[in-house]
């Protein structure tokens, strides 16, 4: 039994050595596609008039480039400028743009390959791996727990099929329609809500009386993994430097590789632990209870997150955006010197016509992010 368990952590391995692979080939591919499809840019203009305007005006858009573009889906803010005026002095950074631009991602034109973070932004980014992380593990661990699920429950084979494929299913469909919401309601309160539903749906899942059961638990455990896909990806887009970004959002990826390997290392450990025992038909059970603990304290943590100042400008609130800058970049001296909505955006730039994802200068970058994509998780599951 040991041996064969450590046969399918071999699995893992491969999971591990394939995103390392796929991670090389989509660094290349995010610094040499133009087309910078789902994030947030910056087109930023140096203010330093005659008088000695101390002061940098910073045009957001969204989109691929500097001509503008079609936002997409979750994170689309439309037009924001913003000024910024008094940088904490005492840190060096009092009219000093590569400074800015480094911590807050503004392209000023300076490339700095190793921009500081604050730890807030580092904390932002590790609570934002979690999602993936924990689809690793519950994915694995329940294939590890598949044969004793079916011995309990006596699945058919169609029945065993439901049970693999829910959670693939929720992660799809939350994906594609709960990602949303961060946008309606806000980052932080999305980014919260999708792990407390998950916590829900694990403790379910343990203690499932049927199949049922088991298989719409399942389900809503994909739902809340899915919904933290666009939703973590925004996060860390809107709080991490533009120079490093690319390297966390697929560094935070990375993370289900880890979470595959310890969930099935976890797993045999239970396993092994339980072949004795009387109860070793539900050691499954354990298997769903074991991120419970981990997930509760990424729900403790996210709620001392700020919430994305660009989300709150683009909403019409600068004050508040204000207070979540300073919160992230950790500088009590940071002001909004002013902030303008731009109205001039035209049609084709709010579009929501996921169809334009696949013509023209989009195309391009949606073959060479979603084919990688598509063959690791085909050789994945």
């Amino acid at each position: 039994g040991r041996l064969v368990l450590g046969a399918f952590s071999f699995q893992a391995i491969g999971a591990v050595l394939g995103t390392a692979i796929a991670s090389v080939v989509l660094i290349n591919i995010w610094y040499t596609a133009r087309g910078k499809l789902g994030e947030i840019h910056a087109d930023v203009l140096a203010v330093d008039d005659d008088a000695g305007a101390r002061e940098t005006e910073v045009r957001q858009t969204t989109g691929g480039s500097r001509g503008g573009g079609v936002g997409v889906g979750p994170g689309r803010i439309e037009g924001v400028a913003v000024v910024v005026d008094h940088l904490d002095g005492d840190r060096g950074i009092d009219r000093d743009p590569e400074g800015l631009a480094a911590q807050t991602g503004f392209d000023l034109g300076v490339e700095d390959a190793n921009p500081p973070l604050s730890g807030m932004q580092w904390l932002v980014w590790g609570l934002a791996t979690a999602g993936k992380f924990f689809e690793g593990m519950i994915v694995f661990m329940q294939g590890v727990g598949l044969p004793l699920i079916t011995r309990e429950f006596s699945l058919t084979d169609f029945d065993k099929g439901l049970v693999t494929a829910a959670t693939l299913a929720g992660i799809l469909f939350g994906a594609l329609f709960l990602g949303g919401l961060a946008d309606r309601l806000g980052r932080k309160p999305v980014f919260i809500g999708e792990m407390v539903l998950l916590l829900v749906a694990l403790l379910v899942a343990a203690a499932a009386p049927s199949k049922g059961v088991l298989i719409v638990s399942l389900f809503v455990i994909g739902l809340a993994l899915g919904a933290d896909y666009p939703t973590a990806h925004l996060v860390i887009s809107e709080s991490i430097p533009a120079a490093i970004r690319g390297r966390l959002v697929l560094g935070a990826f990375s993370f289900q590789a880890i979470g595959a390997v310890l969930g099935t290392a976890i797993a045999s450990v239970v396993l092994s632990s339980m072949a004795s025992s009387p109860d070793a038909l539900d050691a499954w059970r354990i298997f769903f209870l074991v991120p419970v603990v981990p997930v509760a304290a990424v729900i403790w943590g996210r709620l001392f997150l700020p919430e994305s100042s660009h989300w709150l400008v683009s909403r019409g609130l600068p004050e508040k955006a204000e207070k979540q800058l300073r919160k992230l970049l950790n500088r009590q001296n940071l002001t909004l010197a002013g902030v303008d909505r731009l109205q001039e955006i035209d049609a084709e730039q709010r579009s929501n016509d996921w169809s334009k994802l696949f013509r023209g200068k989009y195309l391009r970058s949606t073959i060479l992010t979603s084919v990688p994509w598509f063959l690791q998780d085909l050789s994945t599951y």
